[in-house]
């Protein structure tokens, strides 16, 4: 007959295998310090035309209809810029690396709790021929609650909201840019009226200071004219400035350096398909990026109700085991079962119906926001719409027969400084007036575009 001794050390070596197996599923720890030094230099070396983007571009067009094929390398326009803001963007970076949490979530969610292992040992002290009385159990747990079940269900659900929330900021970057896009080239635009404006003056102050060494304009005139330039030639400088701020926000977006090598190519025009108000409003419930996050975000709330619901419910452990008994061996078989009496999961159940009357209230709330902000921007699109056809119809016309007849005038020996000035002046107003309302109404197209949603598949992103 074996003796105690012999029954420890085979129930010891079963314990030290079953450990050891574990532990070689482990995975083991590497530490990753930051490497700031390494990242600057690869921020400061990424490039609009970089094969990454390129790859990119090409996966994009798969899905979407390109207006031109990308090209960085001849400048970039605003639906190439957009490729770029897609891929380099560091809210976006952040958030699909937060996505990939929630997918990791996802893929090893409901998973079996570990086994137990018991192990029990005592000794007889009055003598016995066999002193020892050894036992070891298994405890395994048995899902029977379905909550585990239930877990799976909750993290996709997070996961796939996540997804939801990544689409709808990458719309949210491409208008964000789009805006950017704009208001950076109304300040070149501007730039470049202003320059042709001193052009202008520079000529007219010239003829002044003839006329005033001819003695035909007294020195309080002529100075009349040199503080218009000297005021316009400090205006030129603030625009060149926010000139240079607007093109860093867009680099910004774009999530290149200031200082990488890319020439942007302006253009305040944006043209979008037309669509009634009632067609806006059904596209909006439809397609818009935000509202289908917060759909998925409910459905999240749903999944985590459902599984604190499955929580009241308890799992069955059972522990087979084996023993000896004053060197006879034993088999154990244990069961386990709480019983919900008094916890029953009920603050976990409560905190997730709280959260899910949360969750419908941030859907409805959203949707009520974003039907306000399509009717603004319809009202301020036909607003912006209509002033700029007055201006360009109306106004500029009538700047444009004043400055041509001011010219005249003086070709025909009836010169007047003060009359080009004031013909000059307000052709650059109209000009500017007209520019403003241009991006307004652009603006506001970008506006019904970012709440109607895409209306082609967005593109799987890097």
């Amino acid at each position: 007959m074996p003796n105690a001794s012999s029954h420890f050390h085979e129930v010891a070596c079963a314990i030290c295998c079953f450990i050891l197996g574990g532990l070689a599923g482990c995975q083991s720890y590497k530490s990753e310090p930051l490497d700031l030094a390494g990242h600057r230099q690869a921020y400061l070396e990424r490039a609009a035309e970089g094969q990454p983007v390129q790859e990119f571009a090409r996966q994009l067009a798969s899905v979407e209809t390109p207006a031109s094929v990308f090209n960085a390398g001849d400048g970039l326009t605003l639906a190439e810029a957009e490729v770029v803001a897609l891929f380099y963007n560091p809210d976006l970076r952040v958030a699909r690396l937060r996505a990939g949490v929630a997918l990791a979530t996802a893929k090893t969610a409901g998973l079996w709790e570990d086994p137990t292992l018991g192990i029990d040992a005592e000794r007889i002290l009055s003598g016995a021929v066999n002193p020892w009385v050894i036992s070891g159990t298994l405890g395994i747990t048995l899902p029977i609650s379905g909550r585990l079940e239930a877990e799976k269900i909750r993290a996709g659900a997070a996961s796939e909201a996540e997804l939801r929330r990544v689409a709808a900021q990458e719309w949210t970057v491409r208008a964000d840019l789009r805006r950017a896009w704009m208001q950076w080239s109304q300040t070149m635009t501007r730039v470049t009226l202003q320059r042709e404006l001193l052009t202008r003056l520079d000529e007219l102050v010239r003829l002044v200071e003839r006329l005033e060494k001819a003695g035909e304009y007294t020195r309080v005139d002529a100075r009349v004219f040199r503080i218009e330039k000297l005021t316009q030639i400090t205006e030129l400088e603030s625009l060149e400035g926010k000139a240079a701020q607007a093109e860093l926000h867009v680099r910004s977006l774009m999530g290149l350096s200031s200082t990488a090598s890319l020439q942007l190519i302006a253009g305040t025009s944006y043209t979008t398909l037309g669509a009634s108000t009632q067609d806006r409003r059904a596209a909006l419930e439809k397609r818009n990026p935000e509202l289908a996050a917060l759909r998925a975000e409910y459905e999240v709330a749903q999944a985590t109700v459902r599984r604190e619901v499955r929580g009241q419910y308890p799992d069955l452990t059972i522990g087979p085991g084996g023993g000896s008994d004053e060197g006879d061996s034993r088999a154990i078989v244990g069961l386990s079962l709480p019983l919900p009496l008094w916890n029953r999961n009920q603050q976990g159940v409560a905190e997730a119906l709280a959260q899910r009357d949360l969750a419908r209230s941030q859907f409805q709330v959203g949707y009520e926001r974003m039907a306000i902000a399509l009717d603004t921007a319809a009202i301020q699109h036909r607003s912006a719409a209509s002033q700029r056809k007055k201006i360009e119809t109306e106004i500029v016309p009538l700047v444009d027969e004043q400055e041509s007849d001011t010219r005249k005038l003086a070709a025909a020996g009836r010169l007047d400084p003060l009359l080009i000035l004031d013909a000059i002046t307000r052709q650059q107003d109209a000009k500017q007036r007209l520019l403003e309302a241009s991006v307004a109404e652009s603006l506001a197209l970008i506006r019904l575009d970012e709440l109607t949603g895409p209306r082609e598949p967005q593109a799987r992103t890097p």
